[in-house]
């Protein structure tokens, strides 16, 4: 055991013990001298500079992150993460809500940036974080990675979490939710309650739509469940206007009726919300006609039948990457990837009944 007293020897025990704070929380004085391999008198003595300066608060035994406000004004954050989004509203509102939530928790600042869902406005925020001198990038890509991390993540040079996206390889971390497995829940959920024929419609545009379209196929060629009543439906997006949309659900309804489809999930809320309304006004009954299972879980609890809905888990989400983060911070490159999926969960309403 040593107890060397060099600078640079205790500079670098000071950076560990704040990573393991981070990590964690709490530090413990006997726990940290068998980790670093030196006695406890030198680790007190690391804990009182540390405690000096502003980043851990003494407690009996070792210390802890100290509470925000504490020695007469704010906390100094111990690191900050660069947080890129496509967008900042509806569904990346309860992402944004978990990351924060979890950054404050450890003393971290996050700092907030969208690309609106723009390849190079993402690659520009990106560098433009780096430069500023963030300590790790939570990351939601513009365009869907298909297995492959973006350009710039070779070259980032910080820690990276990918967020509700997925990347293949030894060094990819993210975060995402299941959608497929959010598909197939719904799916049992209308077999359960007796529909032989189910459909789907998605915004095509979205990275979740391809994951849907997997789970709805995947539960409707599974022996026991329903049968798909038509191949997925690809809806209107933002840009195609009003008529447009209507006109497309329109079609959407038609297609139930020829076939006998008395179920459908539709991504996301607002079409969910706006077939609603379109069903009313053809003097289609809902659930009695027509059963709808909304996918995000945004706003369909305001809908005028409030809609059944697969709720992706939006806030863990953003806890979950701020904690990867954190954790590869604390243990460094030595520590094993973790690429983690979440599953979403449904939310049974009104909108929902046996045909």
């Amino acid at each position: 055991m040593t107890d060397a007293r060099g600078p640079g020897l205790a500079a670098h025990r000071h950076e560990l013990i704040r990573n393991e704070a981070r990590l964690r929380g709490f530090v413990r004085v006997a726990e940290l001298a068998r980790r670093l391999g030196v006695s406890e008198v030198t680790v007190r003595r690391d804990i009182t500079a540390l405690v000096d300066a502003g980043d851990l608060a003494r407690v009996h035994g070792g210390a802890t992150l100290p509470a925000p406000g504490a020695g007469g004004g704010p906390r100094r954050p111990l690191a900050t993460l660069g947080m890129v989004l496509p967008a900042s509203r509806y569904y990346y509102r309860g992402v944004v809500a978990g990351a924060e939530e979890a950054a404050a928790r450890v003393g971290m600042r996050l700092v907030l940036a969208v690309s609106r869902y723009d390849v190079a406005e993402e690659a520009r925020l990106v560098e433009r974080m780096l430069r500023a001198g963030v300590d790790a990038l939570l990351v939601a890509t513009a365009r869907p990675p298909h297995d492959e991390p973006p350009r710039w993540f070779a070259s980032a040079g910080v820690p990276v979490v990918l967020v509700e996206r997925r990347a293949d390889g030894p060094d990819a971390e993210y975060v995402r939710t299941d959608h497929a497995a959010g598909a197939r829940l719904a799916v049992e959920h209308l077999a359960d309650l007796g529909h032989e024929r189910v459909g789907l419609a998605v915004r095509p545009t979205t990275p979740t739509s391809s994951w849907l379209v997997d789970g709805f196929r995947e539960a409707t060629r599974t022996r026991g469940t329903a049968v798909a009543g038509f191949p997925p439906v690809g809806l209107a997006i933002e840009a195609d206007g009003i008529a447009e949309r209507d006109r497309r659900l329109a079609d959407l309804l038609r297609r139930c009726a020829e076939t006998g489809t008395q179920a459908l999930l539709v991504h996301a809320d607002e079409d969910a919300v706006s077939l609603l309304d379109l069903a009313t006004d053809h003097g289609v009954r809902v659930p009695e006609d027509l059963s709808i299972v909304a996918y995000d879980d945004e706003m369909a609890a305001l809908a005028p039948v409030p809609l059944t809905a697969v709720a992706p888990p939006k806030h863990d989400v953003g806890r979950a990457a701020v904690d990867l983060a954190v954790r590869r911070l604390s243990l460094g490159p030595a520590a094993a990837t973790q690429q983690v999926t979440l599953l979403p969960r449904l939310v049974v309403r009104a909108s929902t009944a046996a045909p």
